[in-house]
Formats: C-alpha cells, structure tokens, sequence
C-alpha cells in the first residue's frame, strides 16, 4: 500500500505538470475552436481526476509527516521517560530505609523520657529549638545521622534528639475530641469509653481503618483517622 500510494502521487504529480498546460487561459481560448462536446468531457474528467490526485497527494504527504517524523519522536520521547523515571523510581525505594539503622524512613517512634530538647542539627553545640516534655508522645522520624534522629510531632514541630531518648514502642495522640472507643471495629459495635482529645494512648493494633489503643484501662478500637501516630494504609497486628 506504501508503494502504490507512493507510485499514485508520483503519478499525480507528473500528470499535473502536464495538465496545468491545459489549465492556461491562452492555450483554452486558442483550442476553443477545435474542442467537441466529447473532448470537452473528456478534458473535465480529467480534471476532476487531477483534483483528486492533488487531494490524495496531500493526504499521503501528511500521513507520512505523521508516521516518519512525529511517530518516532514520540517513542524516542517515550524511551527517555523510561530511562530517566524507572531508575529513580528504584533509588526511591532504595533510600526509604535510614543510613544508620536500615529501617524504614519515616517510621513512629515514642519518646522514653520525661524531658527531650529537639536541636537544630545533629550535635550538642547546636541550637536547642524544641522541648519535649511529655513522656511516651509519638514522633515520627524522617532523618538519620549517626547518633542523631530528625524527628517531628503530630503539629509538624520538631528537631534532631539522640537516639538514646526514643523507643519503637507505640504510642499515638488522640486528635479528635472525645474520640468514641468502641468493642469492636465497627461503626455499629458498642461504645465502651470517650478518649478526651490530646491523650497519649498504647497502640495495640489495627487493619485498614481502626485501631484497638488502650488508654486509662480501657481497651478498645477507635476510627484510624482520630488518631495521629499511625500511617494510613498501616496494618499492625
């Protein structure tokens, strides 16, 4: 099909350097008087014929501006993508883990003193620019550097602490205010106690969207999105 459509328009255009001879207005008026009816149809279809040639020709052209020039520069576009994407897709996966402890990044953590100081870099001749003063409150850490972590609390607020001062056990802090505890994890389960808001509660475990937290001797699970210390497609059994 390439070919002969290739062939047609060569056709065409040779047909059409010969026919714009005929198209002059001179060469017209000088053969009016030897013209008949039928070499005047004649004449006509032949020009419908070269009017569609001209229209082929220009249909053909532009698909193969389509297939030969833009067709391959959007594979080549294409192939970059994924070469510059793909690798740095696994360097992302790869750098989830800390330099230090290989574990996840970010990750929970709790605090295990009653007093921390969050500095600005991670050595003590840095500035101090956050206190902690709440036993067992949840932090997530981002950064790792030697003995130091980069972490934050539930307000974005936050600094680099000495490991020394965090614990992997799991604490998290009620956000909503009187955040319902319930039996079961259902939404129709019993209410069994009311957590007041900006309480520090144990984690026990969860599933996609509760919770079972234990708090002033109660135990029971709460909707995942009332809390803050706990990611939201996190399962903990």
């Amino acid at each position: 099909f390439y070919y002969l459509s290739k062939w047609g328009s060569v056709f065409c255009l040779i047909f059409n350097n010969l026919m714009t001879l005929g198209r002059d207005r001179s060469f017209q008026e000088s053969n009016n008087r030897h013209q008949t009816p039928d070499t005047n149809n004649l004449r006509g279809m032949l020009f419908k014929y070269l009017d569609k040639c001209q229209d082929n020709k220009i249909n053909f052209f532009q698909k193969s501006l389509l297939r030969e020039i833009l067709v391959p520069k959007i594979i080549l576009l294409f192939a970059f993508v994924l070469i510059i994407f793909v690798p740095f897709e696994g360097f992302s996966n790869e750098s989830q883990r800390g330099q230090v402890t290989n574990l996840p990044i970010p990750r929970y953590v709790s605090l295990k003193a009653k007093e921390a100081n969050a500095r600005r870099g991670p050595s003590l001749s840095h500035k101090i620019d956050w206190i902690y003063k709440r036993e067992n409150i949840p932090l997530e850490i981002y950064a790792e550097y030697e003995n130091w972590r980069r972490v934050r609390d539930f307000e974005g607020l936050g600094g680099w602490i000495h490991y020394t001062l965090l614990s992997g056990i799991r604490y998290v802090l009620v956000k909503d205010e009187l955040l319902e505890m319930r039996l079961l994890p259902s939404s129709d389960a019993q209410v069994i106690a009311r957590v007041p808001q900006h309480n520090i509660a144990t984690l026990d475990k969860c599933n996609l969207d509760w919770c079972r937290i234990v708090d002033d001797g109660y135990k029971g699970w709460v909707l995942k999105s009332g809390i803050w210390g706990v990611y939201k497609n996190e399962i903990k059994d």
